[in-house]
């Protein structure tokens, strides 16, 4: 083999390698981000009942379904309150509570609800930006710093 032709080999196999990430990109060398809807926050959730036990996210649909990529998202996600780069009012959050199932919630008095937010500190780094304390009571939401001292802080902090 001649050098020319071991050059034009070289070179179409290049050109072929990376036009098939510009027409269909693949992990990991892609020329999308990994979180492709660059999301700038995020958050999560620690929810206790009355008597300081944990409640699962998943039970009240207050998970976090990132999957990856959504370029290559398969099959049906769970139902969720919980969208990705999008952080809930407390009055998104009092409906999204309102609407879940009765009976899933009959023997619940109240919920102590702590929401961590994350997204980029001041810094350029990664962190929690805001921290968030609810109680969930009669049905309302409400951020009373006192109401939720008396009712869940040492549950929650534990």
């Amino acid at each position: 083999m001649t050098k020319r032709a071991e050059l034009i080999l070289i070179l179409s196999c290049a050109v072929l390698f990376f036009a098939s990430f510009l027409v269909y990109p693949l992990f990991p060398v892609q020329r999308y981000p990994l979180f492709a809807d660059a999301p700038t926050q995020y958050e999560t959730y620690q929810i206790l009942n009355s008597e300081g036990i944990r409640i699962p996210l998943s039970l009240l649909n207050l998970q976090n379904t990132y999957d990856g990529d959504p370029t290559f998202l398969v099959g049906r996600l769970p139902a969720t309150a919980y969208k990705w780069g999008h952080v809930l009012t407390a009055p998104e959050l009092e409906k999204h509570l309102n609407s879940l199932d009765e009976e899933l919630l009959a023997d619940i008095s109240y919920l102590c609800i702590q929401r961590s937010v994350f997204g980029t500190l001041s810094d350029d780094s990664f962190g929690v930006t805001a921290l968030d304390h609810f109680v969930w009571k009669d049905r309302k939401i409400s951020s009373d710093p006192t109401l939720f001292a008396s009712s869940c802080a040492t549950e929650v902090n534990q």
